[in-house]
């Protein structure tokens, strides 16, 4: 017989992959994590084939910055007159605005545009992740709930490794789309419209897709307010 403790963990993980709740969270995390390390790394290559000015990614990291501090009091007055919800939906579509402006201007869209729309997609990220964060205790009570035992430590570390592994799949990912696209790592490239047109496509539909993804984890998610939220 294998011993206690190992008895133990396997317990866990069968009680986790059967735990609605917490795939749901592990599933809107890894989701959202796709979304915005993808569109990081492809808005690289947009800044310098379909902009041609890699500077503005000093701009919008530095708005970036000062969002990271804002978007925590703006969370908590949303959660306040939205409920968590309503917050997780608005702001998935807060960060599709720079997806829109995308699909209707293309490689025509202004510099003001690009920034407006960065700095929308940027709020919207940070809000959706930290919302996720507010749902993870939600999760331990309804492991609870059901099993008897919280599991906070295992569900903390699902969720943990979840954001790490889907960070570097979405690297791997990203490569694979470029490369379908007809770029060529390390090569000398030049802004074609062929290329042009496919990173414009990846940019776009990458996040859509992904954002349907993200707002079906959530419809899934069983804790509403029936659950007391």
């Amino acid at each position: 017989d294998a011993p206690i403790e190992q008895q133990d963990i396997l317990q866990q993980m069968k009680q986790m992959l059967s735990n609605r709740a917490v795939i749901c969270v592990a599933l809107m995390l890894a989701f959202n994590t796709l979304i915005n390390t993808i569109s990081t790394t492809l808005s690289i290559y947009y800044f310098t084939y379909v902009v041609g000015n890699l500077g503005l990614i000093t701009i919008i990291s530095l708005v970036g910055m000062v969002l990271a501090f804002a978007t925590p009091p703006l969370t908590n007055w949303l959660f306040k007159i939205m409920g968590r919800h309503k917050t997780f939906i608005f702001s998935v579509i807060l960060m599709n605005i720079s997806t829109l402006l995308l699909m209707i201007m293309r490689e025509n869209l202004s510099t003001l545009g690009i920034i407006l729309g960065n700095t929308a997609f940027t709020t919207g990220f940070c809000v959706v992740n930290m919302t996720i964060v507010a749902f993870v205790p939600d999760a331990v009570d309804y492991t609870e709930l059901h099993s008897g035992s919280p599991q906070a430590g295992v569900i903390n570390a699902i969720v943990n490794f979840v954001k790490q592994g889907f960070a570097a799949l979405a690297t791997l990912i990203t490569g694979l789309m470029l490369t379908a696209v007809g770029y060529v790592e390390g090569g000398q490239m030049e802004a074609t419209p062929e290329l042009i047109d496919g990173i414009l496509n990846l940019k776009i539909y990458s996040a859509l897709i992904l954002s349907v993804l993200v707002l079906a984890a959530l419809a899934l998610f069983p804790i509403t307010k029936k659950y007391g939220e």
